[in-house]
């Protein structure tokens, strides 16, 4: 059983986004050779537009390939648990879990 807490991953999280936060705000400050604080609001909402655009590329793309996921592993655990070997309690287990992440 694990010992970890909410606000354990909470911490967890919210470290590595403020670390993963500067090093890519830096990095746009290298690339871009400016201040964001100074550049004008049309530019930044055509920046934000432009990442808007990029996250949904993301999302749905990772929506997409988590379906194939979902029902590759959907197929695999029906072989899986009709062989004449049935998993084992631990391998049961294991197939739950992962039914549970991907909502299988």
């Amino acid at each position: 059983m694990s010992t970890r807490t909410p606000k354990d991953h909470a911490n967890e999280i919210f470290d590595n986004l403020r670390k993963q936060a500067i090093e890519k705000y830096m990095a746009g400050q290298r690339e871009h050779k400016g201040h964001l604080w100074e550049v004008s609001i049309p530019k930044m909402i055509g920046f934000a537009k432009e990442e808007v655009i990029d996250q949904g590329s993301y999302l749905w793309t990772i929506e997409e390939n988590i379906q194939a996921i979902r029902l590759l592993l959907g197929e695999l655990f029906e072989v899986w648990e009709s062989s004449e070997e049935p998993p084992t309690n631990g391998e049961a287990d294991l197939i739950l879990k992962v039914r549970s992440l991907l909502d299988i």
